[in-house]
């Protein structure tokens, strides 16, 4: 049987993971249904150009494949999935010593709202606060910095951040506060 894009349309992520655990092709559903965030956030949280982000992401989704009767059915198929793409995008960077890339030149709502978190004129030119954000970003610990990325640049929600990173909600918030609260002194230094 082939999957066409039909095939996938209106089906939940967790019925497409049942459907994929007894036809293969089902699981192409999943994969192009995350292919983009997935690849974008894989282009966040490391340095490698877009053919290593793809050979990362087709990594992640065998191994995702490999592993679809383990799925924690306790979280959502996207926290499986991020989680899976954090975990194994950590496993690179150990052997390879990836950094994170982080603001682009369509993120400017995060640099507006982190302007506005942390007292900065919403007037300041574009480019140099995107450069600022990028350096304080970069000097953040990875803890910090995992949680700025995922809460404003995949736009998760505490839960969805908690399943992805197995740390309680309480904690998240925390680290996002203490997060920004680095953000705002790294900035005004």
């Amino acid at each position: 049987m082939t999957i066409n894009q039909h095939s996938c349309e209106g089906k939940t992520e967790a019925e497409l993971i049942r459907l994929a655990r007894g036809d293969a092709e089902y699981f192409v559903c999943i994969m192009r249904r995350f292919e983009a965030p997935l690849l974008r956030y894989i282009h966040r949280i490391t340095s490698v150009d877009d053919d290593g982000a793809a050979d990362l992401l087709q990594e992640i989704f065998i191994k995702a494949y490999k592993n679809l009767n383990a799925i924690d059915e306790t979280i959502s198929v996207s926290a499986w999935l991020y989680r899976t793409t954090r975990n194994h995008v950590i496993s690179a960077h150990r052997k390879r010593l990836v950094r994170p890339q982080l603001l682009e030149s369509n993120d400017d709502e995060f640099i507006n709202t982190i302007a506005s978190d942390v007292d900065l004129t919403l007037a300041t030119d574009q480019l140099l606060l995107r450069e600022r954000l990028n350096a304080a970003i970069d000097q953040l610990s990875d803890k910090y910095r995992e949680v700025i990325i995922l809460r404003y640049f995949e736009e998760k929600e505490y839960k969805e951040i908690s399943d992805i990173t197995k740390k309680p909600i309480g904690t998240i918030s925390t680290l996002l506060n203490r997060a920004k609260g680095e953000l705002k002194r790294l900035l005004t230094t």
